[in-house]
């Protein structure tokens, strides 16, 4: 408000000097997709730009976990440089922390890539699974369960979340807890790597 003296450049005095508020800016959460459905958050344990870490509907081991690219690609070859780092960064530290959280020395990484567009999931995705001897009677039978794994995923998927079915939110908050353990560890690590730096 001016004063009523043209003259005057002194801001009128009975008005009282309003700083500006700024507003933090609360970015919108991740919305998750593998393919085109919705992962409830609860299931994602790890998170960096281009890519995250989920605990999958259909777990075929203990100790399975699915690393998916946020953007939906069919193939790795059609992947950034960007994706590419984040992802193989994620491979070697999650596989590494898999092994330590499950007291095993091995784990089975799978690329799950696809050639075209079809009927299926149509998102590239990473299976990382800690191994223990004996787990399977032929080892080489964690392949083409994993090559199937398209089905198996859709099937929980529409069973249970997608009908938002009772057995949904047990199934959700079952895998959110083993999720929760591995997250907890997950930081864990990441504190300790960055308190080396």
């Amino acid at each position: 408000m001016k004063s009523n003296n043209p003259t005057s450049s002194q801001p009128n005095s009975a008005e009282p000097k309003t700083p500006v508020q700024l507003q933090p800016s609360n970015p919108a959460p991740t919305v998750f997709r593998y393919g085109g459905m919705r992962i409830p958050p609860s299931l994602v344990f790890y998170e960096k730009d281009y890519v995250y870490a989920m605990l999958p509907l259909a777990q075929k081991l203990q100790g399975h976990i699915m690393l998916v690219p946020k953007r939906q690609v069919l193939n790795i070859k059609d992947f950034t440089a960007a994706e590419v780092f984040d992802l193989g960064l994620a491979i070697k530290f999650l596989s590494k922390e898999l092994e330590l959280f499950h007291n095993t020395a091995s784990s089975t990484v799978y690329v799950q890539n696809y050639g075209r567009i079809d009927d299926k999931i149509n998102h590239m995705c990473v299976h990382i699974i800690a191994r223990k001897k004996g787990d399977f009677t032929k080892n080489d039978d964690i392949y083409s369960i994993l090559n199937a794994y398209d089905k198996d995923f859709l099937l929980e998927y529409n069973q249970t979340i997608a009908n938002g079915h009772v057995f949904s939110e047990a199934k959700v908050e079952q895998l959110g807890l083993i999720a929760y353990k591995y997250k907890t560890a997950v930081d864990k690590a990441l504190l300790e790597i960055k308190s080396l730096n």
